[in-house]
């Protein structure tokens, strides 16, 4: 971006020293930091671990002509928006507010309604299978330090001087060997959650680049509409370069993003 606002997308982490950070740090949620948490709406297309923030630096102009948009609340995903006014800021306000919404509407609309439930129900899967194996890996640490303990008792009974009888030490054998029995399930029910999870990853992947041709036609209808309505209720003329990212994501991990 010139003139007044330059504006960039990026992590959290590279601009908490960077003194010229004008909007506050936002979070994958949507939530801004500076604001209490109750004031955020979670967003079912949200990247976890997500963090972004909008950065402005002075230039030569009196008055911002420029906007910017940050989402995560639209289909398919987190959205970023820059719009670089020239001449005016009607332009820049109007695809602020409208963009972003003709195209999550012309994507639904040229994608169908029941592709998009068919992801919405993967993702929801997902987030279960997620939340599921989050409490198993709880419980196979808990399972761990009553195990430690257990083996710590066991060596404690081959002293001959603490006279622990017999039935003792069968009984910590066998609460030791329950503990291993639990533990080495719970593992094999993580892998197995792991490797489902993947195989919807790899399925949401493919539904993605099936639908590419679909995205494309909602990107250039979208804005083909909102430029047809800008010429029509912009009196002074001013224009505007918009650049949009759109991602669809489960991660942040390279090989699970894509950007539109």
């Amino acid at each position: 971006m010139q003139s007044l606002s330059k504006r960039k997308i990026r992590d959290a982490d590279d601009t908490a020293d960077n003194r010229k950070l004008k909007a506050g740090c936002l979070v994958s949620d949507g939530v801004d930091v500076d604001e209490p948490v109750s004031a955020g709406q979670h967003a079912q297309f949200s990247i976890p671990r997500l963090r972004f923030a909008t950065e402005s630096w002075a230039g030569m102009k009196t008055s911002n002509e420029d906007r910017h948009v940050v989402s995560t609340e639209f289909f398919p995903g987190p959205v970023f928006g820059i719009f670089d006014g020239h001449g005016g800021t009607f332009t820049a306000d109007f695809l602020s507010r409208q963009l972003l919404k003709t195209v999550a509407s012309a994507i639904r609309r040229n994608l169908g309604d029941k592709a998009l439930a068919d992801l919405r129900a993967c993702q929801e899967v997902s987030n279960q299978e997620k939340n599921r194996r989050d409490a198993l890996v709880e419980q196979e640490k808990l399972l761990r330090q009553q195990l430690t303990e257990v083996e710590a008792m066991r060596l404690g009974a081959t002293d001959p001087d603490l006279a622990i009888s017999a039935d003792t030490t069968d009984e910590l054998d066998m609460v030791f060997n329950q503990f291993k029995t639990a533990i080495s399930q719970i593992d094999t029910e993580v892998e197995q959650i792991g490797g489902e999870e993947a195989a919807r990853r790899e399925e949401r992947w493919m539904w993605c680049h099936e639908q590419h041709s679909n995205f494309l036609r909602s990107f250039k209808d979208a804005f083909e509409r909102v430029d047809a309505q800008t010429m029509q209720k912009n009196p002074s003329q001013d224009g505007s370069t918009a650049l949009l990212v759109w991602f669809l994501a489960d991660s942040t991990s390279r090989d699970e993003t894509v950007a539109l």
